[in-house]
């Protein structure tokens, strides 16, 4: 299926959003990417389709289990092979994903930057070929200066790995300041980079 077919197979929508299509074109060109766009827009569309297209697995990191847990949760209800690996999984539950991910059961792999720290998920992971990498939320990239220290060690997964696949960074909300510190800290290569309008249209302020 090409991505507009997708697009309607999985998620029952005929058109992209503005960006979307774009971003999804990026990835497939093996082209790091930055997309920003307002919460809520459907920026999982943007890494989930391209993740279907592409031969190996995709990583979502993100720095919220509940954001995981929802996220994994309402793609496997569309049919899409996803799971997750977190700290409040038991080690029956762990072991029942990594078992996923050797045995081509999972397309989409969500787990917090620390994992990727993990003996045995880099033991796992080494074993399998990665297609994307996506940092959910980047803007928490700036985290990792002084609160959650592994989000700036992602790009000791490229050299672990000894390749590194197409990185997509998505967020909503982004400064000039903040951008440029998500390409320098995430080593993106000259990155495509889009945006969208934050404007809604159906929110506005009224004041009496």
């Amino acid at each position: 299926m090409n991505k507009k077919e997708i697009l309607n197979y999985y998620f029952n929508y005929n058109d992209f959003r503005p960006g979307q299509d774009n971003v999804i074109d990026s990835i497939l060109s093996n082209k790091d990417t930055i997309g920003i766009f307002p919460t809520g827009f459907g920026k999982s569309v943007c890494f989930s389709i391209p993740s279907l297209m592409l031969k190996g697995v995709t990583i979502v990191i993100t720095p919220l289990i509940s954001l995981m847990h929802d996220q994994v949760i309402n793609l496997s209800k569309k049919g899409i092979k996803a799971i997750e690996i977190n700290s409040l999984m038991t080690l029956d539950e762990m072991n029942i994903s990594y078992h996923k991910i050797l045995n081509n059961k999972a397309k989409l792999i969500f787990i917090s930057a620390e994992r990727l720290l993990n003996d045995k998920f880099k033991y796992i992971i080494k074993k399998i070929n990665i297609s994307l990498i996506v940092i959910d939320e980047a803007h928490t990239i700036l985290w990792g200066e002084d609160f959650r220290l592994a989000l700036k060690n992602i790009p000791l997964f490229y050299k672990y790995i000894g390749y590194k696949p197409p990185i997509l960074a998505l967020t909503a909300t982004c400064t000039n300041t903040t951008l440029k510190k998500i390409i320098n800290y995430l080593k993106l290569d000259n990155p495509n980079i889009f945006r969208v309008n934050p404007d809604r249209k159906n929110i506005f302020y009224n004041i009496i």
